[in-house]
């Protein structure tokens, strides 16, 4: 055997090692994955995991300590933010129309002028905003955000057209490849099952 063949011969063989060593981490990777991920990773990520829903449901958020409740309608879908408590969203079934709920950790929460403020900082052009009673006990000061793009707003309890009155959460409500004025009956619906604590 030449030397240039031996050369050849040993850069096989210190490729296949190298290929088993990682076939051998990926695999051990795979195993520790799979045994982690009922008592360690799921319950990090589950509720951050989209889930349809089965049938009409209240949905809180946070999940402790609710300042929020929302009704998710059947086959609807809804998860919890990733190592966020605070943030939630809930799509249609069809998944044009996105609407984001946070709340504020341990009641930290502005007025609703400043949360206005807060999601308002997200958006190049917003409209003159409004306030709307939702249902008894419930507001929404509101506008829509780059022309039909998104309704921003903040939710709380009625207090009458006083924005200086503590918000309760955000919602921002977006949908893809439509307006979202085409939606608002759906909005209309959905913000109307809400209740604030």
């Amino acid at each position: 055997m030449t030397s240039g063949t031996k050369l050849i011969a040993d850069e096989r063989g210190a490729a296949g090692k190298a290929f088993l060593i990682f076939l051998g981490a990926v695999v051990l990777v795979g195993v520790a994955g799979y045994a982690l991920w009922k008592p360690v990773l799921l319950p990090l990520v589950g509720e951050a995991i989209p889930e349809r829903m089965e049938s009409d449901t209240s949905f809180v958020v946070p999940a402790e300590s609710p300042a929020i409740t929302l009704n998710v309608p059947k086959d609807w879908v809804a998860q919890r933010g990733l190592f966020n408590k605070e943030k939630a969203m809930v799509q249609s079934p069809d998944l044009v129309l996105q609407i984001e709920i946070e709340t504020w950790p341990g009641g930290k929460a502005p007025s609703l002028e400043g949360a206005m403020a807060e999601v308002s900082e997200n958006y190049v052009d917003t409209e003159e905003p409004r306030i709307e009673v939702l249902k008894e006990g419930v507001v929404f000061y509101y506008t829509f955000a780059n022309g039909s793009e998104a309704l921003i707003g903040a939710v709380g309890p009625d207090a009458g057209e006083d924005t200086s009155a503590k918000a309760s959460a955000l919602l921002t409500a977006t949908v893809t490849g439509e307006e979202i004025e085409n939606y608002l009956p759906t909005l209309s619906m959905f913000f109307s099952e809400m209740k604030i604590q």
